[in-house]
């Protein structure tokens, strides 16, 4: 593991060197070419191949030859969107569109039609602005409010866009300039999910053994009643991590909700971050005490101590 870490960080140390040396063809593209605005704010490869651009004056798409621009209103199409700041693709092939001024649209590749996502989110949120747009793994899209509620939403088979409340955050904000509070693991029958203050979001479906049981039924095995008691979160397809102010972290299974707690006595602070690697690797960030390093395999815990120089800097396990 440590000479694993260790050839990641030369790979990463040495990036800059090798890369200038690497002989390769580049492709400039400006207005001259077709695009509709040299402002290009996001990209996007769709599931047939083909590249679109968020730009300040219009979504365009790019077919390896030529570009196609969608910035006038057609047919039944509501007024196409500008100033582009964010685009994904949901698993039925539609392309979603945040803007700068936080506005959500819906492009149809099929009909070239935008749908204004406005009168669609009226019943979920007071404040419609939408801050944050992502895809989840199973291909729906997650949309992050201004007044930070959690919503899962997609378009179904006539074409509809749907629209479902993951978590409504008004008890959990600050009403005047709606901030969190606090991190907020939440749960419904289906998912579970976190919204960070940090407006890192994620929602992850729980397993079809889990249809019959309380829709709380994997947070009330790790809830200690206090709200603001989650600092950390991290999911890998499978399982779900949570660390807490207390050091402690866990291990929740999504399709069974089997819960794993681990206290261990050299942590005391709040875990800050975690990762988990497919090797069986959990690192920590703890507050105060530095970064560390579980075996799960071995249940080993290492401090790990990074040191910077001018020229190069070396990890020492202790």
């Amino acid at each position: 593991m440590k000479k694993y870490i260790l050839i990641i960080l030369c790979c990463l140390t040495s990036f800059p060197l090798w890369s200038y040396n690497v002989n390769m063809i580049v492709e400039h593209y400006s207005v001259d070419q077709g695009l509709p605005n040299n402002t290009v704010n996001c990209t996007l490869k769709d599931r047939d191949g083909f590249i679109w651009f968020g730009t300040w004056y219009g979504l365009c798409c790019f077919d390896g030859v030529k570009f196609k621009t969608f910035n006038k209103q057609e047919h039944d199409s509501d007024v196409p969107p500008r100033k582009i700041q964010r685009i994904v693709e949901d698993k039925n092939g539609y392309i979603w569109v945040k803007t700068i001024d936080r506005k959500l649209y819906v492009f149809n590749k099929v009909t070239e039609c935008f749908h204004a996502v406005y009168d669609d989110m009226k019943n979920y949120s007071e404040n419609i602005q939408v801050i944050k747009l992502q895809n989840t793994a199973e291909g729906d899209v997650l949309l992050l409010t201004k007044d930070k509620n959690l919503l899962l939403a997609g378009v179904d088979e006539k074409g509809q866009v749907t629209i479902k409340i993951l978590f409504d955050s008004r008890d959990e904000i600050n009403k005047h300039d709606y901030t969190l509070k606090h991190h907020v693991l939440c749960e419904t029958e289906e998912y579970i999910s976190w919204i960070g203050t940090d407006y890192k979001v994620s929602a992850v479906h729980k397993g079809a053994e889990l249809a019959s049981r309380p829709a709380d039924f994997i947070t009330s095995k790790i809830n200690s009643g206090d709200k603001d008691s989650f600092t950390s979160f991290f999911e890998d397809g499978r399982k779900v991590w949570v660390g807490d102010r207390a050091g402690i972290f866990y291990s929740i299974d999504v399709r069974t909700g089997l819960v794993n707690r681990y206290v261990l006595s050299e942590i005391k602070g709040a875990i800050s971050n975690l990762l988990v690697t497919p090797a069986g690797y959990v690192y920590l960030s703890v507050a105060g005490q530095g970064t560390y390093e579980y075996d799960l395999a071995e249940r080993r815990l290492q401090k790990i101590v990074v040191v910077f120089t001018t020229d190069y800097y070396s990890i020492f396990y202790r």
